[in-house]
Order: C-alpha cells, then structure tokens, then sequence
C-alpha cells in the first residue's frame, strides 16, 4: 500500500555507533521512519559497543527479556 507507515527495530547498534548512523541515513532515503535501535552490541560486528550488553549471550528467561 502505498504511503504506509513503516519502522524498523534492530536489536543490535547503539545510537550513536557508526553502524546506526548509517542505518539512520538509509532509511530516510527510503523516505522510512527514525530506526528503533534496542542498543545490544553485536558480538560479531566490530566495533562493538563496549558499555552495551551483548545480544548473543544475553541471559533472555522469557521472551519478553524479563524473568
């Protein structure tokens, strides 16, 4: 459809990190919203985010990340 909303969520790339700069940049050439960054760091895209918990080894207990 066209004109519809869209959003992207990643749970990986901080803001700030090069990684969301760029993501941030292409989508608004894609005319799509803000990304919504979750800020885990990638554990196998350097440079990680070193102040970031890691996505990979995250200790999830429910789906929802609560315990």
């Amino acid at each position: 459809m066209a004109g519809a909303r869209t959003a992207v969520v990643t749970t990986t790339w901080a803001p700030g990190t090069r990684r969301a700069v760029e993501l941030a940049r292409a989508l608004r050439h894609l005319g799509a919203g803000a990304p919504r960054l979750l800020g885990y760091a990638d554990a196998h895209f350097p440079p990680r985010h070193p102040a970031r918990p890691d996505w990979s080894t995250h200790p999830w207990t429910s789906p929802y990340g609560g315990s």
